[in-house]
């Protein structure tokens, strides 16, 4: 069985090529409480929410931020999503890109102890396989 998700990708910033997440809420900030978290000025420390939905959608929330969360060049407070999507946080541009995730990889995510400190924090992501990765 397949569950689907969003390989995620931050646009014009070295660093791995992506993450991988699944269904279930993601905080976007450069909190440390937060799963997807961003050492960036324009970033509120609870910038916005992402729920990916059981479905494959997404929506994603504006936590109250200074700068904004950006869907397609508009502002946003709420937003449903499907399928690919841009989201850019304060300066911090983001690729969702919709795919099928292995349930054994999100099962193992489930399991897996946090990283050490919290410059490699990412929260619960899925394991990233070679497709994901853009590997042959």
């Amino acid at each position: 069985m397949d569950i689907r998700g969003y390989r995620v990708r931050r646009t014009g910033h070295p660093g791995p090529p992506c993450r991988v997440i699944a269904h279930g809420r993601y905080r976007i900030g450069r909190d440390p409480c937060c799963e997807l978290r961003f050492d960036d000025a324009t970033v509120s420390r609870l910038h916005a929410e992402i729920e990916v939905l059981a479905d494959g959608g997404a929506l994603v929330v504006d936590l109250g931020s200074l700068n904004g969360t950006i869907v397609g060049g508009e502002k946003v407070s709420r937003r449903a999503l499907s399928g690919d999507f841009d989201l850019r946080v304060g300066n911090v541009a983001l690729s969702f890109d919709a795919c099928r995730i292995g349930r054994a990889s999100v099962l193992a995510t489930q399991t897996t102890a946090a990283p050490a400190s919290s410059a490699q924090r990412t929260g619960p992501i899925a394991a990233v396989s070679a497709d994901a990765r853009g590997d042959p």
